[in-house]
């Protein structure tokens, strides 16, 4: 019922009005720490600006530096190693590969002579059938 000038408006309970000050003082801490943090966040950012240089750095003085640039601006997607040696000309050579010295291979000896004892032994049953007959 809306009030009219002669009664008083209606008053909010105490318990009511205490929550709300509590929930404002909780929101008003929560902005204040926030805003806490947003100025160590500048008084850092500031700080590290001061040691950056002022403009790019130079570009190294190796004579493949402008080619190797070249190499990038011209491909049409990514470039390995690889492609960027053969764009400056440079000679590709194989792939090594390098094995555990067990796994080394001695000529005529298999890798793994407990494996491969089966193979052996079916080779000399087939050569002495060939031979036998």
């Amino acid at each position: 019922m809306p009030w009219t000038s002669r009664k008083t408006p209606p008053r909010p309970r105490p318990t009511t009005l205490r929550a709300q000050i509590d929930d404002l003082q909780t929101r008003l801490r929560e902005a204040e720490t926030h805003l806490e943090h947003l100025a160590i966040t500048r008084k850092t950012v500031t700080g590290l600006a001061d040691r950056l240089p002022a403009g790019p750095p130079d570009p190294p003085e190796h004579p493949n530096y402008p080619r190797i640039f070249d190499a990038f601006n011209h491909a049409t997607g990514p470039l390995r190693a690889k492609d960027v040696c053969e764009a400056l000309g440079h000679e590709l050579l194989p792939k090594e590969r390098r094995r555990h010295p067990r796994q080394a291979e001695t000529p005529g000896q298999a890798r793994h002579p407990r494996r491969d004892r089966h193979r052996r032994l079916r080779q000399e049953a087939v050569t002495e059938k060939a031979i036998a007959q």
